[in-house]
């Protein structure tokens, strides 16, 4: 279903080039999480599995090394499997086959940005980088203590002791937890549910998601955004609050849009539709007018000048009720996006029934209160 909702949130949304509005606010509110991270667990597994490679001294090149890291991660999985079932275990359901796309590249970007991956010099470092340099320094070790014969080796080697091993100190804020495969659970333990809320909540202590924590709000019963915004919104600091306010707008502005997209989709036939726009027609002015575009692009640092220019037009176009201008407007902008492959211009391609693209968004709410419930079923405190 995660997946699903990916490929649902990217696609008529995409299709008009929203996402990176609609990933911006989700990268405001929730860092480090994403629509295809499944479990908590995983903040864990895979530093512990690319410690374990750069372990491996039969690993000394980076294909080796992404080789080793995908074979612990396919073993790590077939015991997830077996003490915890399938749900949210990636790649459970297609076992003994693998991923394309392990979850080390799914959960990567959350590693760092939420300091569980060094950050500073090493913020923006990709895996395979990580791997050429972890295997480097591993190796120049390996030769410093070999060329060490002099008298004083010993005092040497207390030293490089001292300073820790160079896979903890230098890359991970993360200990190594020895034996971590064995009685292996998606579960966090409560040292692991503390350490993670401890990285959210000091990683990037304003955010929405460093606050539900801190705060202990209950999320489990806002069904979605919208309802989760309207009841955290007269709680949090007023900085949050105000882009609180800009994304439930641009969601229900930018909603229209994409109900009169799947109207001119299916040429007026499809259902979901329909019911949409009866219930929105009436607020689509006041949509229009509480949304502040220049303020979101200005507040999430965009500078996409066709895309600005898109929602101004359109925005335009509904607060003088011409739709006629408003949907012309949606179909330049899908043709420019898109070209020849815009989905309007080769309408009777699509099922006239099926709804195209995402319903309202969510930006990584859902996600994120998954994350935030395996955290809370783990931790002692949080």
């Amino acid at each position: 279903m995660d997946v699903l909702r990916l490929f649902q949130e990217q696609g008529a949304v995409d299709e008009l080039g929203i996402g990176i509005i609609r990933d911006g606010f989700a990268n405001y509110f929730f860092p480090g999480t994403s629509t295809i991270q499944t479990r908590a667990k995983y903040f864990f597994i895979i530093p512990y599995a690319m410690m374990d490679t750069v372990s491996d001294p039969r690993v000394i090149t980076v294909s080796n090394a992404l080789k080793r890291l995908d074979d612990i991660e396919k073993e790590s999985a077939v015991l997830l499997k077996k003490t915890s079932g399938e749900l949210g275990v990636i790649g459970a359901t297609i076992l003994p086959k693998w991923v394309v796309r392990p979850p080390s590249t799914i959960y990567w970007n959350g590693l760092r940005t939420l300091g569980i991956f060094n950050s500073g010099l090493f913020q923006n470092m990709t895996i395979s980088e990580y791997f050429r340099l972890a295997i480097k320094l591993r190796e120049e070790k390996k030769a410093s203590a070999l060329g060490n014969r002099k008298e004083d080796a010993e005092e040497n080697n207390k030293d490089d002791a001292g300073a820790g091993d160079f896979r903890f100190r230098n890359f991970w804020q993360l200990p190594y937890e020895q034996g971590w495969k064995e009685h292996l659970t998606i579960d966090l333990s409560p040292e692991e549910a503390d350490f993670l809320s401890l990285k959210i909540k000091t990683s990037n202590p304003n955010s929405v998601f460093a606050y539900v924590l801190r705060e202990g709000i209950d999320i489990e019963q806002d069904e979605n955004f919208s309802k989760f915004s309207k009841n955290i919104k007269s709680i949090i600091d007023e900085e949050n609050a105000f882009m609180l306010d800009l994304a439930d707008h641009f969601n229900n502005f930018i909603f229209l849009a994409q109900i009169r997209y799947n109207l001119m989709l299916s040429e007026g036939q499809n259902e979901i539709a329909i019911r949409a726009w009866d219930e929105v027609k009436d607020n689509a002015v006041r949509f229009a007018e509480q949304v502040d575009i220049d303020a979101i692009f200005a507040s999430l640092r965009l500078s996409n000048s066709g895309l600005r220019d898109f929602l101004k037009k359109f925005r335009r176009a509904v607060l003088s009720g011409d739709w006629e201008t408003a949907d012309n407007t949606i179909i330049k902008q899908e043709v420019r996006i898109k070209g020849a492959r815009a989905k309007l211009k080769n309408k009777s391609k699509y099922d006239p029934n099926k709804w195209i693209g995402g319903y309202h968004l969510d930006y990584r709410f859902t996600d994120a209160k998954r994350l935030i419930k395996d955290i809370k079923k783990g931790g002692s405190h949080v």
